[in-house]
């Protein structure tokens, strides 16, 4: 089930929700995916920079992606970048207040790191938090969140 009163369709790949049903347009049924994708430019950003489609995270940098909306579920978190090490830091946590979620790091190299979650309730506030505590620049390309069975 959905948390919100809406129809929804597929378009290109992604499943959309709106509030008037769109005559012209077969409904989606049995949606058993999830997925959210950020690229990070409407998130915050502390010592860094947005250049080319890229993040550039300096020494102590902070990253947060932008808010997703996700129904109750298991859910696979990828963070793509370059350089990532052991130094660097990533967290999946409410925007409500900061509050940070219990994960499993399930990969993590210099170009990705895979977090899973579960989550017991629907959350409209969720986000990642990446933070660079190394002396190097990490390049962040985007993070996708995609439901897990």
């Amino acid at each position: 089930t959905y948390k919100y009163d809406l129809h929804y369709y597929e378009a290109d790949g992604l499943v959309i929700g709106v509030k008037e049903k769109l005559p012209e347009w077969p409904e989606a049924e049995n949606i058993s995916f999830h997925q959210n994708y950020a690229d990070y430019h409407n998130g915050f950003l502390d010592n860094g920079e947005d250049l080319d489609g890229i993040r550039y995270l300096y020494k102590d940098g902070v990253s947060y992606n932008e808010k997703w909306i996700v129904p109750a579920g298991r859910y696979k978190i990828v963070i793509r970048g370059n350089g990532i090490n052991e130094d660097c830091l990533a967290n999946i946590y409410r925007q409500d207040g900061g509050t940070v979620l219990e994960s499993n790091t399930e990969v993590r190299d210099e170009k990705t790191i895979v977090l899973t979650t579960v989550l017991d309730q629907d959350m409209d506030d969720l986000g990642v938090g990446f933070y660079n505590l190394s002396d190097e620049t990490v390049e962040l390309y985007d993070i996708t969140i995609t439901g897990i069975e």
